[in-house]
């Protein structure tokens, strides 16, 4: 997680402006002012000047820019990583027609909802279901009836 005062320094960076800034952020000025000051003391370098009253960066602000920007882009990337579930779920199931039809539809259905679920659905004979389950080509089969 970056901190909060490399977020500050990033959006003075972009806006040139600590009353923007402070805006921006829904923060006061002094408190921009401040997050800004540990950052030097933090990396003893000075980050920003005036020169005819236009805030300037300077060399070392440059390079921690540099820096907090590949880091925002890391850490985006991390969040993107641990947001996803578990690895897609494949299932692999056969049925009867009456049983596909009509009794696991809604189940189906549910089991669907999930962003990371796949499924694989066979509709067969109960022979020709058997046979792709003793050849593991079904997580497992719902048949009616004795087999």
């Amino acid at each position: 997680m970056l901190d909060y005062r490399i977020e500050t320094f990033l959006v003075l960076c972009e806006c040139g402006s600590y009353r923007q800034t402070a805006e921006l952020l829904h923060i006061t000025q002094p408190a921009v002012t401040q997050q800004i000051h540990h950052l030097e003391q933090e990396y003893s370098c000075k980050l920003f000047n005036y020169a005819n009253r236009r805030l300037e960066k300077t060399a070392a602000a440059e390079t921690l820019e540099l820096y907090a920007r590949a880091e925002r882009l890391h850490e985006q990337a991390l969040r993107e990583q641990l947001k996803k579930k578990d690895p897609q779920k494949k299932l692999r199931v056969g049925a009867t027609k009456t049983i596909g039809d009509y009794f696991l539809v809604n189940y189906i259905h549910e089991y669907l909802r999930e962003e990371n679920h796949s499924l694989t659905f066979l509709v067969d004979n109960t022979e020709r279901l058997l046979r792709e389950l003793e050849e593991n080509r079904l997580d497992f089969a719902v048949v009616e009836g004795f087999f």
